[in-house]
């Protein structure tokens, strides 16, 4: 795997090179996004980017994190899919 550096820029560059959220990141060498895994890619063949809302206190919060990818509608509550970003797959807890 390669390691690449990601930048979220989402308010302009002098926000970015301030408050930047850089992160060194494994990416496959097909650069897409793995099961369950997130980035700023697209998702590997196979898989539907679906938000990054997680289930916190048993309500949803939002977050940006680019893609989060998933098998979401397959039946089946798998990686990275929750109630909230996949409720077709995860049962409401």
């Amino acid at each position: 795997m390669n390691k690449k550096m990601f930048c979220m820029v989402t308010m302009g560059l002098a926000f970015a090179m301030v408050f930047s959220g850089c992160v060194s990141a494994p990416i496959p060498a097909d650069d897409c996004i793995l099961e369950g895994e997130q980035g700023v890619i697209g998702c590997c063949e196979g898989l539907t980017p679906v938000s990054c809302a997680d289930v916190v206190n048993g309500e949803c919060l939002e977050a940006y994190c680019g893609n989060r990818c998933t098998k979401c509608g397959n039946g089946e509550c798998g990686l990275g899919e929750n109630w909230c970003n996949c409720p077709a797959d995860c049962p409401k807890e």
